[in-house]
């Protein structure tokens, strides 16, 4: 079933930049595409309509120089600050509302990997040790993405799940192909406040978990042309310069990237999608010892 989506409602997914401290996170989190969590498709599309004044708390707009003229009534692109704030709009609770939440709300694979990996660069000593569930249910719910924390998130792509629900936006494109093509062209306007981002923000660390297809970073060539540089490194590498303990798992070593940005002190990881077991905790130790300063 193909989704048909006007382009003013298009303009509504395009303008919408996730969660989180965006204008001064330490660690940036980017991934592929929006999932849906436990909302369906028509739900995602009907609430996005409202989003911006529902959620009018915790909405922060960009920078205007960050944002290229859309025709679009001036509106501005955005985030949301707080995760919470999302969904007490999306589910009609709140997490701190409802404590019950925090053991029964299913949490997202890839959501508990970024809040395992905060978790780490945030108290170095965890690294080597096993963090429990139930911490990284906390730090989900109580400090991941949200106003004054140290982390933010971001997904390249617009549409939530364009590989499991195709879209076709009148004048824009009809199909999977030309959606990516209409994204990666260099006037297009997500791309251009993406690249402009690393300029106007610190953006100091950015973890890029969208994975690998057909032997390829998803996103390296995006990273590329804002000026990073890549060196590969594996799982089975830890940084010659991190003190503590820490034991890679022998078996099954994966490959990430490590890319610097010039002058700027800007690193970007590149690392296997964090879900669906591609990538496990036990790397995420290993991948936490290039982030860290060195001698941390």
């Amino acid at each position: 079933m193909t989704i048909h989506l006007s382009v003013s409602q298009y303009r509504e997914f395009e303008r919408f930049f996730q969660y989180g401290n965006l204008k001064d996170a330490q660690y940036v989190f980017v991934g592929f595409e929006e999932g849906l969590g436990q909302e369906t498709i028509e739900a995602v599309i009907q609430s996005r309509y409202d989003f911006e004044k529902d959620v009018s708390e915790a909405v922060y707009y960009l920078p205007e120089q960050l944002q290229p003229n859309q025709g679009d009534e001036g509106k501005l692109a955005y985030c949301i600050t707080d995760m919470d704030a999302a969904s007490r709009y999306t589910t009609r609770n709140s997490f701190t509302d409802y404590p019950h939440y925090r053991t029964k709300l299913p949490i997202d694979l890839t959501m508990s990997m970024q809040a395992t990996l905060k978790l780490l660069l945030d108290n170095p000593s965890l690294l080597g040790q096993r963090i429990s569930q139930q911490e990284r249910r906390d730090c989900f719910f109580d400090t991941l993405h949200k106003p004054d924390s140290n982390t933010c998130m971001i997904d390249r792509y617009p549409l939530p799940k364009q590989g499991k629900f195709p879209y076709s936006v009148h004048g824009l494109f009809r199909n999977f192909q030309e959606y990516i093509a209409y994204n990666n062209r260099f006037d297009n306007y997500r791309l251009q406040i993406l690249k402009g981002m690393y300029d106007a923000f610190p953006m100091q660390n950015t973890i890029v978990y969208a994975g690998i297809e057909r032997g390829a970073f998803k996103l390296q060539k995006l990273y590329e042309s804002i000026g990073f540089r890549f060196e590969t490194k594996y799982t089975s590498d830890v940084h010659p310069g991190y003190k503590g303990s820490v034991a890679p798992v022998a078996d099954k070593v994966k490959p990430f990237l490590l890319g610097t940005r010039g002058a700027t002190g800007q690193k970007a990881i590149l690392t296997p999608f964090f879900g669906m077991g591609q990538l496990g905790y036990h790397d995420l130790d290993v991948i936490a010892t290039w982030i860290l300063p060195a001698g941390k």
